[in-house]
């Protein structure tokens, strides 16, 4: 029974990486009809792939923040183009066929190689200043770029995801484009909010919060009492 057990799971792992490089080697089923890039489904199923492969990987993910002002003041045309634009200009700064859109303003890129990697963030910290990118200037665009080395030490795309979202939490606030380079002190960080973060869901799942609410002896000349301060106890 034991070897049984053993073959169904070699199966089962064989199995899903049989779908993983179908949906890799078929990449139109998974495609943004807006900008033609990679979506977020093709997005997981590559991490999961790279993972399954052992490989490492480096993400640079792009996120343009006020994009619904951008729609709201200059319309749904010039959202469109800009989204197209950003899409292009990542496409051509790297050798990696691998460039994605997550969401309607969020975009990554993934490559196998550092050197790839570094000429893609050097695009990103000049595209503010180069003349060519008419739509990102003329619409005003917020844009934080984020870099991951080794992104694979995080394991799925939601960790992933969630440490984009940790380091936009953190890069400096100002207009034009902002790019914040992952290290060990911010993997510190978001490590930590992580284990902050699971341990308040526990706490909250047991009930293990309690109020404490002190009464406070006013003074021997009024003799009464007033509610003090209430402590949330965990």
């Amino acid at each position: 029974m034991q070897f049984r057990n053993i073959s169904i799971t070699g199966v089962a792992v064989a199995l899903i990486i049989t779908v993983l490089l179908f949906t890799l080697h078929n990449p139109y089923s998974c495609t943004d009809n807006l900008t033609g890039l990679y979506d977020m489904q093709f997005f997981r199923d590559y991490i999961k792939h790279e993972a399954a492969q052992e490989r490492h990987y480096h993400i640079i993910s792009v996120y343009i923040s006020n994009m619904s002002y951008i729609n709201l003041v200059l319309g749904a045309e010039a959202a469109e183009e800009l989204l197209k634009d950003t899409a292009d200009r990542l496409s051509s700064a790297s050798s990696s066929e691998y460039v994605f859109r997550l969401d309607e303003s969020r975009f990554a890129v993934a490559t196998n190689t550092l050197g790839d990697y570094e000429r893609i963030m050097k695009d990103i910290r000049i595209y503010a200043y180069d003349s060519d990118a008419h739509s990102a200037s003329e619409a005003g665009a917020v844009i934080t770029a984020c870099g991951i080395i080794d992104a694979e030490r995080l394991e799925t795309s939601g960790n992933i995801l969630s440490y984009v979202e940790y380091l936009e939490s953190i890069s400096p606030a100002s207009g034009g484009v902002n790019v914040i380079q992952g290290d060990s002190e911010t993997m510190h960080g978001f490590r930590y909010d992580q284990e902050i973060e699971q341990f308040l869901n526990v706490a909250v799942e047991q009930d293990l919060f309690e109020i404490n609410c002190r009464n406070r002896y006013r003074g021997s000349s009024e003799g009464t009492f007033y509610s003090g301060p209430c402590i949330s106890d965990c």
